[in-house]
Order: C-alpha cells, then sequence, then structure tokens
C-alpha cells in the first residue's frame, strides 16, 4: 500500500481546477488572488479584525474584472472559495 501526501495547496488547485478557477478557464485569476493575499497580509499587520478582512476581500473580489468576466458558476464558486478561505459558513440547501 503506497501513501501519498498532498499539501493543502495542491488539493485547492485540484478542487479549483474542477470548478473552472485557473488561469486557463479564468484570465486574471492568479494575479486576483495575489492581490487577494496581499489584502490578507496588509489587514493582518494592520489588526484588522477576520471578519472585516473577509468582507474587503469579498468586496474586492466582487469588484473584479475577473469577476465580471466569469459565469455564473465560476462567480458562485469564487465566492465559495473565499467564505471557504475565511472558514464562513455557507448555506445549506432546505
Amino acid at each position: 500500500m503506497i501513501i501519498t501526501q498532498t499539501s493543502e495547496s495542491e488539493t485547492q488547485d485540484i478542487d479549483n481546477a474542477s470548478q473552472g478557477l485557473s488561469e486557463a478557464e479564468l484570465p486574471g485569476y492568479d494575479r486576483m488572488m495575489g492581490e487577494v493575499e496581499g489584502i490578507v497580509q496588509k489587514s493582518k499587520r494592520r489588526g484588522v479584525s477576520e471578519a472585516k478582512t473577509a468582507d474587503n476581500v469579498l468586496s474586492y473580489v466582487m469588484g473584479s474584472k475577473v469577476y465580471e468576466n466569469a459565469t455564473d458558476v465560476q462567480r458562485e464558486a469564487l465566492v465559495r472559495d473565499i467564505r471557504k478561505r475565511f472558514g464562513l459558513k455557507e448555506k445549506s440547501a432546505p
């Protein structure tokens, strides 16, 4: 039995690829995610709460050109990805 260990980033890359969230599927995605990391780091340095940081990131993503050019499915995946990153719960289906 061979056990392989995958990193969290590899797992996230696999999840994102299945949802159409990649540079190939969504031009500008990698740059946008780099900006998101910058927002998170700057917010931590400034002592901003996690909730406010999550709001700032969601606002940035929703106002980005990548989000404008994305399909509805990709938009939903972007929002879910951000919410998952901050540990926010998704509404469940009834």
